[in-house]
């Protein structure tokens, strides 16, 4: 692997969690965890998930809305993506796998799920490793190698 090769961490990683409000600096700990990754051959990409220091990660407005329009500048352009990666799972995925209970955000992604042309949707959350319907896979400790 080198580092065009990409690891996707589909959320919860909790990498990240020096609680000083006061500074957003590392912590030593957090440091060397963060160096070791990025020493690895690879690249490492992080999907916040529910259990993340969202003091510290939580995007600005500004940089919300830029990858929105990123995403609709993209679609313009290409007929389809390749993957989706989520934390969470469309609310017919909840759904199909038994899961009561649907928000806002699961409301969304599925109609995304609908609007959009794509390869494969991955997801983690649900604590499971598991191909849901043909193209979207549930994962939590599973590796898959998409290419």
């Amino acid at each position: 692997m080198g580092k065009e090769d990409y690891v996707v961490i589909c959320g919860d990683f909790g990498g990240v969690w020096h609680t000083d409000r006061k500074s957003a600096a590392e912590s030593p700990e957090e440091a060397q965890a963060l160096d070791w990754l990025e020493n690895r051959p690879f690249t490492t990409l992080f999907i916040p998930g529910n259990h993340e220091n969202y003091d510290r990660l939580m995007p600005s407005v500004t940089e919300r809305e830029y990858g929105l329009y990123n995403i609709h500048a993209f679609l313009k352009q290409h007929d389809r993506l390749d993957f989706v990666f989520t934390h969470d799972a469309p609310a017919s995925d909840k759904s199909y796998l038994g899961y009561d209970g649907t928000d806002e955000l699961n409301r969304y992604f599925e109609s995304l799920r609908d609007e959009m042309k794509y390869g494969y949707w991955f997801y983690g959350h649900l604590h499971e490793n598991r191909r849901v319907m043909d193209n979207h896979y549930l994962l939590y400790e599973q590796i898959v190698r998409v290419c």
